[in-house]
């Protein structure tokens, strides 16, 4: 049985689909909009902009591939584009009113994520323009994420809210991509948001030039400012469409997240940010006094995680995950690493092996459970993986 939430969104792909002239009927879309929303409850409307966010510009495959020609000012089919890149002021105020006016009773926490070095590293020996995360193995999830989101959309009550949103860096014309790409979907599912970086290859050139000017004789990269610039832009339009949102962003300390995530939280009350601290070249990014010292002025809403267990465990400390979820994350995340320690290593003397700094963080060095995580052959035989807690003060327990 359709809900009325999918019979609109039909209706919708319909209009879109009805002639060749697609401002035009992204104007008749507008007009729909604001008719639904001025008629129907915030549930409704909570579920229709869920649809138009995630579904509609796959389902009318809408074109962001401008690579080779110029790209228009009014572009794109999610609803923040319709909005914010289609209508008119006018049409415009008068939704987002709607949309302030109508929200659900409740508060819903959603998951803003950045890609690159967040939801997976993606290093180049060169370059920088994507990430330089060297913790785990570049293009393939981090051990545990996967069930660190699966865990989340389960707490969530509105099941339309078990879904994530993409906040990158990323060029419109690569948007098509990343939306169609497999390794993203198996991370946080097949239904996502997705807000990109630049509109203009103008701004991408800018940003590449600009980078290369703050940092000389750097690694090819772009500006980290002019990023985040980008982001916070974004951000601002995205949260007036989901006012009913408690945003929990998590980005990374390489290109920008950490200067948007600071700017996020200064300007909206409901937000959480959480910074991946990562690896380069032969240490963190960050030492853990460099962390607090970012932390101040952020209202105890900016916190640091190196790897999904310690997120896992911030997350059940701040009551997003229950006890029993970061125990079964911590379990999935040993056999993930165990899984991917190359044979020739000795479980019971990781420190020895050839690849023990991919693994390092998670072992003694970890702020949680100082000892071996699982790893050792002894600990792998013990049913439930059991290690007594350390009692030290540790960097997570300062910033939860």
């Amino acid at each position: 049985m359709n809900s009325e939430s999918e019979i609109f969104l039909r209706e919708m792909v319909g209009i879109y689909n009805s002639s060749s002239d697609k401002i035009s009927n992204m104007a008749i879309i507008l007009e729909q909009l604001t008719e639904k929303f001025s008629t129907t409850n915030p549930e409704t409307i909570y579920e229709i902009k869920v649809l138009m966010e995630t579904k509609f510009m796959r389902i009318v495959k809408c074109n962001y591939m401008y690579l080779f020609s110029i790209t228009p000012d009014k572009h794109g089919c999610d609803l923040r584009e319709i909005i914010f890149n289609i209508a008119t002021e006018k049409v415009r105020d008068k939704i987002l009113h709607i949309i302030s006016q109508k929200q659900p009773a409740k508060r819903i926490p959603h998951i803003i994520t950045d890609i690159d070095d967040t939801l997976y590293p993606n290093f180049n020996g060169i370059i920088e323009t994507v990430g330089s995360d060297k913790s785990w193995n570049s293009k393939k999830p981090y051990p545990g994420i996967k069930m660190f989101y699966e865990l989340f959309y389960k707490k969530m009550q509105n099941p339309h809210a078990s879904y994530s949103s993409i906040l990158t860096g990323t060029p419109l014309f690569f948007k098509k991509d990343r939306l169609e790409s497999e390794l993203i979907k198996n991370i946080i599912g097949t239904n996502f948001g997705f807000m990109h970086g630049f509109d203009k290859k103008r701004q991408v050139l800018y940003a590449l030039l600009k980078g290369l000017y703050e940092r000389p004789f750097y690694k090819f990269a772009v500006s980290s400012k002019e990023v985040a610039n980008a982001k916070i832009a974004k951000f601002k339009q995205y949260i007036k469409i989901f006012p009913e949102y408690d945003i929990l962003f998590i980005g990374d300390n390489g290109q920008g997240d950490l200067i948007a995530g600071k700017e996020m939280i200064h300007h909206n009350r409901d937000v959480r940010v959480f910074i991946h601290n990562i690896f380069r070249g032969d240490k963190y990014i960050f030492s853990p006094e460099e962390e607090i010292a970012e932390q101040n002025d952020s209202n105890g809403r900016l916190y640091f995680f190196k790897n999904y267990l310690e997120l896992g465990y911030i997350f059940y400390k701040i009551g997003y995950l229950t006890e029993r979820d970061f125990a079964d994350l911590r379990l999935k995340i040993a056999e993930e690493i165990k899984n991917d320690i190359p044979t020739t290593c000795n479980l019971d003397n990781i420190t020895s092996c050839s690849e023990y700094e991919k693994y390092s963080h998670y072992l003694s060095s970890n702020p949680i459970y100082p000892e071996y995580m699982c790893l050792s052959r002894s600990q792998i035989i013990k049913q439930g993986c059991t290690l007594k807690r350390s009692n030290k003060t540790t960097r997570v327990s300062r910033v939860v």
